[in-house]
């Protein structure tokens, strides 16, 4: 017994002489590794339970099951924790019998653990031999400690097999600490770590005492590692009323990836009529998967659509399908393609690529079988393949695109221009003895059915002298732009003629100067509690004249008025109209920000530009300016408070002091999910709209939903919607309805209805991506995933 001894702690000296005299101990016992081997050949102790004597085999037919079924490696490593075979066994009691080589009986606060389990009873017997244990009483508990949560289960009676940390208990209730989920079975068998099987079980993530969604079913495994859980022989009760019965049920219990059914999407819209999608997912890879999306429209038929999506470290990419074999509406078949890729060598991180293809079968698509409102409006489907080469300084890139153009045949759009190809190079250099030198180069060859084709190239290198100090700044710049054309012919015109010549060319200086003055004082006008700046400047620009109406006008067009145009040296975009100029920009902004983190609060602008000679360059649908001063631009932007935000901007024509443009937004949201938005567009002749929108709570657990816009001169509604949403511990419900124009005089009714089971998953059409394009600032009613986690 000397070898024994001498790997004991000296506190347990007492208890070990004890126990080898055949005496019945209250305490606590440390069991370490290689004395239950010596004490073998030296004890000679009677058991207290009778020799070669064994509890039934209630484990059996448990069978082991790998942490990944698929032998790929975890998801999670840390939680594979291998037990450790020389870990030691402790034990306490008040009272401990038994014999070394054969078993211990544990009686009165009976406790036994080794490597991550733990377990507690009134009665626990170990059999050493088997290396079994055996608990009983009430109340016993089975712990499997993890750090990410621990699994906690109560039963009457339990056998588990120490080292390899499996077994089988009765009659249990189990919480899962990692997932927040809990259940009650017949039967739970303890598989491998973190993998449980419950038979004739009920499973929910709601608080103990609240069932108000309930899985029932004859078998259920739960499988943390892989973040998977299934169900045999499965009901989905809710409130009590059974909402959904599967033979066969997968289910997400966190948020990694698992192959498997995902929750059916239901709704019901004027064009499909009901309208149900049962998905089915395939986690192909960590990298790869694939998502069958089959979709029943009572009014269109069966649409059968598909996404799959590849992640590599060199490329990346999705593809989206969906084909309508025939549309009971229309008698034809109906498809979609949306593919995009993406191509970065790992070893060569300069070079680019990819390339981008969406195509519908008609132009009404996307209005009669559109799930995503945000699609209904798309005009133009991108065809393009790109390739680029980036160094510090410079670059360069080429690009073939095309245009897919879908019309509304009472509000016809004219087709975009292909670019077959387009070549670009950018050069930029900080650095050059105090001056910024760049310079912007491209070669397209532009293709229209209808309107003059021909390809463009351009020239600007352009040289800027920054003198940046801390109260002011001036940075003058000269800039040569050269434009060419060649090959120009328009359909139904003899080429090269006066009025449509085969080549044109330009070239035009830029000249400009920008200036400005930093003031600041700590306490601000009127907000003395705020630091404020007064930032005075000026843009000086001069571009001569040069007549452009025989040139082509390939990508050209007027931007809007505001604050980015009187310091842009151009008012057109594109390259085939430069703006002539002589005129002199003056603004002044002032900003208010908190002393303390120097978040801006507050900014209020104010800018006119003064033109020295009236500005003759134009593009059709555009109005030249009579005027020798631009005009005025007001602006207020901030979070004026903590619950108030600002967001105005007015246009005033100069001649009479009325508004031409004016938009004036007020965002009110004294608490998180509590927001309401109201906003009003004028653009003279042209819109005039008002829209509100809010998220607000209610009341207790509900929330209202709502966005209206409406058109003030066509007193018409373009989108409506209201909806309520209720957040409760373990589950969320959103009812929604939506309103929206597809086409000139046509309109659209949605309804969408989700209940979101926390854990589980979602039962539904998902109306989450309508509500944040609806309603900025709105948040997602999310329960927590673990209710044990708020009460810690």
């Amino acid at each position: 017994m000397r070898q024994i001894i001498d790997v004991l702690p000296r506190r347990k000296l007492l208890a070990r002489a004890l126990l080898s005299a055949g005496c019945v101990l209250s305490g606590t016992l440390g069991l370490v590794p290689g004395w239950i081997g010596a004490a073998q050949a030296q004890s000679p102790l009677s058991p207290v339970l009778a020799a070669g004597t064994r509890a039934p085999d209630i484990a059996q037919g448990v069978r082991e099951v790998s942490p990944r079924k698929d032998g790929k490696p975890p998801r999670s490593k840390s939680a594979v924790r291998k037990n450790d075979p020389n870990a030691p066994i402790v034990v306490e009691g008040r009272e401990i019998s038994g014999r070394l080589d054969f078993n211990l009986r544990l009686q009165g606060d009976a406790r036994l653990s080794k490597n991550d389990l733990v377990l507690s009873a009134d009665l626990i017997d170990y059999l050493v031999v088997p290396d079994q244990v055996i608990i009983s009483g009430s109340p016993a508990k089975v712990e499997r400690i993890s750090p990410e949560g621990s699994d906690t289960l109560f039963t009457p009676r339990a056998q588990i097999e120490l080292l390899a940390n499996t077994g089988v208990v009765e009659q249990a209730q189990i919480t899962y600490g990692r997932i927040g989920g809990r259940g009650k079975a017949d039967r739970i068998e303890l598989l491998a770590q973190q993998v449980t099987r419950m038979l004739g079980a009920e499973y929910t993530t709601c608080r103990p005492g609240d069932d108000s969604w309930v899985l029932k079913a004859r078998e259920i495994t739960i499988d943390q590692i892989e973040g998977e859980g299934e169900a045999r022989g499965a009901k989905l009760y809710f409130k009590g009323t059974p909402i959904l019965a599967a033979p066969y049920m997968p289910f997400p219990v966190d948020d990694e990836r698992a192959s498997g059914f995902l929750p059916p999407s239901l709704g019901i819209t004027t064009r499909t009529g009901l309208d149900v999608t049962v998905p089915i997912y395939w986690n192909i890879a960590p990298n790869r998967d694939f998502t069958f999306e089959p979709r029943l429209m009572t009014r269109r038929g069966v649409l059968l659509g598909g996404l799959g999506r590849y992640l590599e470290p060199s490329f990346a990419g999705s593809v989206r399908a969906e084909w309508l074999p025939r549309d009971e509406q229309l008698g034809r078949q109906r498809w979609l393609v949306d593919a995009e890729h993406a191509w970065q060598p790992e070893f060569a991180r300069e070079w680019r690529g990819g390339w981008k293809y969406q195509k519908v079968s008609d132009d009404q698509y996307f209005a009669d079988v559109a799930r995503n409102v945000g699609n209904i409006n798309t005009l133009f489907l991108p065809r393009e393949g790109y390739l680029s080469y980036t160094r510090p300084w410079w670059n360069v890139s080429a690009r073939v695109q095309q245009f897919q153009t879908l019309q509304d045949p009472l509000a016809p759009v004219l087709p975009a221009y292909w670019r077959e190809p387009q070549l670009n190079f950018n050069y930029y250099r900080a650095d050059v003895r105090g001056f910024v030198a760049t310079a912007n180069a491209e070669f397209a060859r532009f293709k229209h059915p209808t309107l003059t084709e021909g390809w463009r190239a351009y020239l600007q290198p352009a040289l800027e002298y920054p003198i940046v100090e801390p109260g002011y700044f001036i940075r003058p710049r000269v800039a040569l732009h050269m434009t060419r054309y060649g090959q120009l012919e328009t359909p139904g015109v003899i080429p090269g003629t006066a009025t449509s010549p085969r080549s044109a060319s330009r070239t035009l200086p830029i000249i400009s100067v920008d200036t400005g003055l930093v003031f600041e004082r700590e306490q601000g006008i009127f907000l003395p509690h705020l630091r404020q700046t007064l930032e005075p400047r000026l843009f000086y620009l001069r571009v001569p004249y040069r007549d452009q109406n025989a040139l082509p006008n390939f990508d050209s067009a007027a931007t809007d008025f505001g604050f980015a145009q009187l310091f842009s040296p151009n008012r057109f975009s594109g390259n085939d109209r430069i703006s002539d100029a002589d005129a002199l920009t003056m603004a002044l902004t002032s900003r208010y920000s908190d002393p303390a983190t120097g978040l801006e609060r507050l900014r209020l602008q104010i800018g006119k530009r003064f033109n020295f000679e009236t500005p003759r360059v134009d593009v059709p649908g555009t109005t030249l300016p009579v005027l020798r001063s631009s005009d005025l631009l007001l602006s207020a932007a901030g979070r004026i408070s903590q619950a108030w935000a600002l967001d105005t901007s007015v246009q005033l024509n100069s001649r009479d002091n009325t508004a031409v443009r004016s938009s004036v937004g007020l965002r009110y949201s004294p608490a998180e999910r509590n927001i309401f938005n109201l906003t009003y567009r004028y653009q003279r002749e042209l819109l005039e709209q008002i829209e509100f929108s809010t998220q607000w709570q209610l009341g207790g657990r509900f929330y209202a939903v709502a966005r209206w816009n409406y058109s003030i001169r066509e007193k018409r509604s373009p989108e409506s919607l209201a909806g309520v949403e209720y957040d409760a511990d373990c589950w969320v419900a959103r009812l929604v309805v939506n309103r929206y124009a597809t086409a000139t005089g046509q309109a659209n009714n949605s309804l969408f209805f989700q209940l979101e089971l926390s854990g589980l998953g979602g039962i539904g059409t998902d109306p989450l991506s309508l509500l944040k394009r609806s309603i900025p600032g709105y948040s997602k009613l999310d329960s927590q995933r673990s209710w044990s986690s708020r009460t810690e």
